[in-house]
């Protein structure tokens, strides 16, 4: 018993202890709840009950939360892009409007658009000092894109200032743009902007139409958006952009200059021109996506153009060499802009785009030589198949080997133009024989040593198509040495394929 004073004296000091603790937590909470929470650097407060105050929370904030879903999607992005289209082409029908009917001079026109122009900066402005940042962005950004339909009308339009002059305006417009989506980080800002620059040399409807102004227009319009973008994922941007691509090609396409090649190719030397741009100028993960739009536009655009066609072989190829170089320009571009795919990305995307895309600027090539034949033809075939097999040697795995294909194939296609009409009907099948058959073979030997089974296995194709070809078209040779002699070489040729995947070692 004589122990129970001194448990009594530790209990006290303990719960002494325990007091001025308690105190101290106090003291921190009430610090916590006074202090900038970045100040505080105390562990997690144990979590609190429900204060009166949170029920008024809902009423502290009028503006519905980004929650995702369509309601608000339309009400923060769709409603306000609708309006800046409407105004601006509202902006444009009032300027055409009073153009057809006399009413007020020129420069009351101008000078009205740009105030309008000018009450939509300053309101914006306004809307950003008073913390509505985002709104105040976007008529910021509709004020640019009024101001690039002023500045049409008052150039190319109605000619009160230098048409150059009204480009730097626009130029001036769309770097102001491209500098405040930039400080801001905000894509749907420089959608509108981008947007409204864009059609605002559609929205005119009157005036003579000026293509060399409108492509110049377009192409530092776009040229500035695809710097802007970068490597950034504005896909709304990038949208716009493929877009107006499309919509420049078709709007310059009545050019004309006096000189034949520049007025044939003048759409699809803008569509190219785009693609180079985002080529040197996009980044990642845009730039493909850029580059191949604008070549799929540029293909279109070779691929209808239409005119007579009196011409045919190396008449017609001497008559306008400027299409099928400006074709193998862009298979080539094509190739390029594929291989920055990136290969975590489908597979079949890269290979559809390399099998179609050539395919669309080679028939563009050969549509002016008229009929399949000659050596015209032929070279021109060649030249595609050269420009496949150089552009493997930049690839590595399946990739050199769908190129590789797609040259031996185009190989395969060239030799038939060059040897079908090149001797007599007798001796042109048994060459043809040969060569599909020689074809064949050498196919099943690369892919063979190369380890690429797609080539071997259309090197079985064409041997076996050799052999058929022998079978259906040697019994119409009428010299019996070469009828005899097209069989025996099918059939040497397949012996030798089936000593290859029956009696001789894999080398894959």
């Amino acid at each position: 018993m004589s122990q129970d004073p001194e448990r009594l004296d530790s209990l006290e000091q303990t719960l002494a202890r325990l007091t001025q603790e308690l105190v101290e937590v106090r003291r921190a909470v009430a610090e916590l709840r006074t202090e900038s929470p970045r100040t505080v650097a105390l562990p997690p407060a144990p979590a609190l009950p429900p204060i009166a105050t949170t029920a008024a929370a809902p009423r502290a904030s009028a503006v519905p939360r980004t929650d995702g879903s369509l309601e608000n999607m339309v009400g923060r992005y769709g409603v306000l892009a609708l309006a800046a289209l409407t105004i601006v082409m509202g902006a444009g029908a009032l300027v055409s409007w009073a153009i057809a009917h006399g009413m007020l001079g020129p420069w009351v026109r101008v000078g009205l658009g740009a105030l309008l122009a000018v009450l939509f900066a300053a309101a914006g402005m306004w809307m950003r000092a008073r913390g509505s940042r985002d709104f105040g962005n976007a008529l910021v950004a509709l004020a640019l894109a009024v101001t690039n339909v002023v500045a049409w009308g008052a150039g190319p339009r109605l000619g009160l200032i230098p048409p150059l002059m009204s480009i730097a305006i626009a130029d001036a417009a769309a770097a102001a743009l491209a500098a405040l989506a930039l400080l801001e980080n905000e894509e749907f800002l420089f959608s509108v902007g981008l947007g409204g620059a864009l059609i605002a040399p559609f929205v005119m409807a009157t005036g003579v139409p000026r293509y060399g102004m409108l492509a110049a227009y377009g192409l530092i319009a776009l040229a500035a958006a695809i710097r802007t973008v970068g490597d950034r994922k504005w896909w709304t941007a990038v949208g716009l952009i493929v877009a107006g691509t499309v919509a420049f090609t078709i709007g310059v396409a009545g050019y004309k200059s006096g000189v034949p090649w520049i007025d044939r190719e003048f759409g699809a030397l803008f569509a190219g021109a785009i693609c180079i741009v985002a080529l040197i100028w996009e980044r990642r993960p845009a730039r493909p996506r850029v580059a191949l739009s604008a070549l799929a536009t540029m293909a279109v655009a070779m691929t209808l153009h239409t005119g007579n066609k009196p011409l045919t072989g190396l008449d017609a190829f001497l008559a306008s060499p400027d299409i099928q170089l400006l074709a193998l320009v862009g298979s080539a571009l094509c190739l390029v802009a594929a291989s920055d795919i990136a290969a975590g990305e489908s597979s079949s995307v890269w290979l559809l785009t390399v099998a179609a895309m050539p395919m669309m600027f080679l028939f563009a090539a050969l549509d002016p030589l008229g009929p399949l034949s000659g050596g015209v033809t032929g070279s021109v075939v060649f030249a595609w198949g050269f420009t496949y097999c150089a552009f493997s040697l930049r690839e590595r795995g399946s990739r050199r080997a769908a190129l590789m294909t797609m040259g031996g194939l185009l190989g395969v296609f060239w030799g038939y133009l060059e040897l079908r009409d090149a001797f007599s009907a007798d001796l042109s099948t048994f060459v043809l024989i040969a060569y599909f058959a020689l074809c064949g073979v050498v196919a099943i030997q690369q892919g063979r040593e190369r380890g690429i089974g797609h080539v071997r296995q259309i090197g079985l194709a064409l041997a076996v198509f050799a052999a058929l070809y022998a079978i259906s078209a040697a019994s119409d040779v009428q010299q019996i040495g070469l009828r005899v002699g097209s069989y025996l070489l099918a059939g040497a040729f397949l012996l030798g394929v089936a000593w290859w995947y029956r009696g001789a070692p894999h080398a894959e």
